[in-house]
């Protein structure tokens, strides 16, 4: 369980990192953390 979290944990802040760098140029690096939790 506990590394099922750790990989749980990585994995969305790739998706994050991933996000904002797509939408820096849109939003200039102002991405708002309104991802579903």
């Amino acid at each position: 369980m506990q590394m099922q979290n750790i990989r749980y944990i990585l994995m969305k802040a790739a998706l994050i990192q991933t996000s904002q760098d797509t939408m820096h140029v849109q939003y200039m690096g102002n991405v708002p953390l309104m991802l579903p939790q």
